[in-house]
């Protein structure tokens, strides 16, 4: 909802962010939140859960320019 008036404070004109998802993220995997959130917020939920997501696991040069 940040998203959205800060997009209408610079631009004077509303437009729905549609990545927005109300969720109960301890709650998310194991059922549809259905009695908690609207249909559409649901739908959104689960458009994010069937989207691809690629993690990067790895360690960042924390040692760089060390001598030891």
């Amino acid at each position: 909802m940040n998203i959205e008036h800060e997009y209408y404070v610079r631009t004077e004109a509303y437009e729905p962010f549609e990545g927005l998802c109300f969720a109960d993220t301890l709650d998310m995997a194991q059922s549809p939140q259905l009695g908690l959130f609207s249909e559409q917020n649901t739908a959104r939920v689960q458009r994010e859960k069937d989207a691809p997501s690629t993690v990067n696991i790895g360690t960042p040069p924390n040692n760089r320019g060390k001598n030891n």
